[in-house]
């Protein structure tokens, strides 16, 4: 009776998404990515797209059904019903997110301020996805101090010394002072990677290989990319297309699309880390458990992206350039989000203050003089402010979206899941158990599902 009930509510799921992939499809989505261009007028005031209310109260109404009809069509409670609950209230708060952000939005372009929405705005993205963890803020500011610190007894280029002392005048409150910045444990990354690069080879030689073949000082543009793409999902429905509104290369397991930015342009080494990211980490988690008829896996797990991004991260770097060290990814993001918050500086800042200070540090930090010009680490800092203040206007200090802070806040926790596997032999098991779909592995509920549904699959 239970497996039954399951495979009801499965395929009820099932019938809703389609609808549910109808409402959410274009306007809906194009909300919460970056503006495109590069234009610094477009940083100040970005042109957002306006959801109509008609589109967010028909995504409403058909999770609202589907809410329904769990409570009155199964008489028992399984964890399948809890964690299908559980993602349809995360949809409700995502379409309300959606709804704060198009009021704001419609309130500044008449030159007003919606503080009924911002307060909206700010509990459920709260809510959604959470706020940045006190000691990760305290490592990226100590970092940032210590940077603009170290450059005081050293000699700089012009641009450098003007970047230094237009940071040394931000920091008016050092609010973390002789705090020792925590380190995960690395004494084993060496032998971890190569681990895991067995792995891979063994499950997908194929794939290894076409990732393996890009040539890390060449520059690719979109159109090469978007073949080495298609090359990966050879034998699949899967569609590459360009999308103007991406900065960054996005997946839809829904709807079985790759949204490639038209003015792609990375080196080889970053190419080659982006494609094991996006493959290994996303479309190949949603590809198996849509072949093995785990829908709900497909689209994924309440809270299942705190996990999979910081393991594409992880998987972009040891698959794709061979990293011998394994370190957290997202820093700058994170970066971006305190400093918007006001816990670096003191005080919260808008989007072009964010962004005024993130190049600048970006331009301090890295490491080979000459590499990179200004415009470049403008640019960089542009992609990452234009995402933090997704869903607003940039112009009220501390509103951002704090969805991308996963990717540092629980790395930590991704890579010791890693370690613990590997040092109990266990993690090519591991991998494999992982990569059956988009869930959660540390959360006990997630992997009671999962193989709950494996069960099911062998009967």
């Amino acid at each position: 009776m239970a497996i039954e009930q399951d495979i009801q509510i499965q395929e009820a799921w099932e019938k809703t998404s389609k609808i549910l992939a109808k409402h959410s499809a274009g306007s809906i989505n194009r909300l919460f990515r970056p503006s495109p261009g590069s234009e610094l007028s477009r940083l100040y005031y970005p042109r957002l797209d306006i959801v109509e209310p008609a589109k967010i109260d028909s995504y409403h109404q058909a999770l609202r059904s589907l809410d329904r009809q769990l409570a009155n069509g199964f008489s028992q409670t399984s964890i399948m019903q809890q964690m299908l609950e559980e993602k349809i209230q995360k949809r409700l708060n995502v379409s309300q997110l959606i709804k704060a952000a198009t009021e704001i939005q419609s309130a500044n372009r008449k030159e007003r301020v919606n503080q009924k929405a911002i307060s909206s705005f700010i509990s459920t993205n709260k809510a959604l996805y959470g706020e940045p963890n006190l000691d990760r803020v305290r490592d990226v500011a100590i970092a940032f101090y210590r940077l603009v610190e170290r450059y005081s007894r050293l000699n700089m280029t012009e641009d450098k010394r003007r970047a230094w002392v237009y940071l040394k005048n931000q920091i008016k409150d050092d609010r973390f002072p002789a705090k020792k910045l925590v380190r995960p444990d690395s004494s084993h990354d060496q032998e971890l990677a190569a681990a895991i690069r067995s792995w891979a080879i063994s499950r997908y030689p194929r794939e290894i290989g076409i990732i393996q073949r890009l040539e890390s000082t060449k520059t690719y543009k979109a159109k090469e990319i978007q073949q080495i793409f298609q090359d990966l999902l050879k034998s699949t429905d899967w569609q590459v297309v360009y999308s103007r509104h991406n900065l960054s290369v996005s997946v839809s397991a829904t709807h079985h699309k790759v949204h490639l930015p038209a003015n792609f342009s990375r080196s080889g080494y970053d190419s080659r880390t982006l494609l094991a990211h996006e493959y290994f980490g996303h479309i190949k988690r949603a590809q198996n458990a849509e072949r093995i008829g785990f829908g709900l896996l497909q689209s994924g797990l309440p809270d299942y992206g705190y996990f999979e991004e910081p393991f594409a991260s992880l998987l972009g770097r040891v698959l794709g350039v061979n990293q011998q060290k394994i370190r957290p990814r997202g820093r700058e993001l994170y970066l971006a989000v305190a400093l918007a918050k006001g816990h670096v500086t003191g005080q919260p800042l808008n989007a072009p203050q964010v962004y005024e200070i993130l190049w600048r540090y970006l331009m301090l930090r890295g490491r080979k003089t000459g590499s990179m010009s200004t415009q470049d680490y403008q640019q960089q800092a542009r992609t990452l402010t234009l995402r933090v203040f997704r869903g607003t206007p940039g112009t009220i200090p501390g509103l951002v979206l704090t969805k991308d802070i996963a990717y540092f806040e629980h790395f930590n926790d991704v890579k010791k899941a890693f370690s613990d596997q590997y040092r109990t032999n266990q993690l090519e098991q591991w991998l494999d158990f992982v990569m059956l779909g988009k869930f959660n592995p540390l959360i006990e509920s997630h992997v009671q599902l999962v193989n709950k549904l494996k069960g099911s699959a062998k009967r």
